[in-house]
């Protein structure tokens, strides 16, 4: 049966009641590998300020020290792990996660965009030119179609919740003004628009 799989071990269990042990024990599973990524990318952090050698190598060394934390993490208490230890703190870190992560997700739609133009750019006339134009335009159709995918999810998923709906309003109001703003930034300073970035943040 299921019950055979659930963990017995007395620091795992502390701070759950019987009623809700086994999602207990899940919350506390979740935050421990949460909680040994956020050690091993800091961990990571004051060495690949110094050069890319140790973000790019020693990979069977960090796959060892990660494996390491998890296992080193099972026999620390989910008292460390609840709404007053880890799981307080990682409300607050996430958010500027999130920012440093949209940051990432700007440049790296940027660098796609103009690499693909700039190849359009070099072909000018030919079928290339339009080769790559037309790539930009399908990749950009593709993500805004999941895109309204995703918004049509949470409308159906989030209806009976009046925040759940009014965050995905807002969400979608912000894509299209995102959208806008990408395209027509030409007539706000010297860059020309671009849609594959407002595709992708969307």
């Amino acid at each position: 049966s299921s019950d055979s799989w659930e963990i017995e071990w007395e620091w795992w269990t502390l701070s759950c009641s019987n009623v809700t042990n086994v999602y207990c024990q899940g919350d506390a599973a979740t935050y421990r590998i949460s909680f040994v990524l956020s050690l091993f990318f800091l961990f990571q952090i004051p060495f690949s300020c110094c050069g890319t050698m140790v973000h790019r190598g020693f990979w069977g060394i960090k796959i060892l020290l990660f494996l390491v934390g998890i296992v080193g993490s099972l026999f620390i208490p989910n008292s460390v792990f609840n709404d007053h230890g880890y799981a307080w703190a990682a409300r607050f870190v996430s958010a500027f996660y999130l920012i440093f992560q949209v940051i990432l997700l700007i440049g790296f739609a940027y660098d796609w965009n103009d690499q693909w133009v700039a190849r359009a750019d070099r072909n000018i006339g030919t079928i290339a030119e339009t080769g790559w134009l037309g790539a930009v335009l399908l990749c950009s159709a593709v993500i805004y179609a999941f895109a309204i995918a995703g918004m049509v999810f949470m409308y159906q998923d989030y209806r009976s919740c009046a925040l759940g709906k009014s965050i995905s309003t807002w969400s979608f109001l912000a894509a299209i003004l995102m959208t806008l703003l990408s395209v027509f930034r030409e007539r706000f300073g010297d860059e020309p628009g671009a849609l594959l970035p407002a595709a992708v943040v969307s």
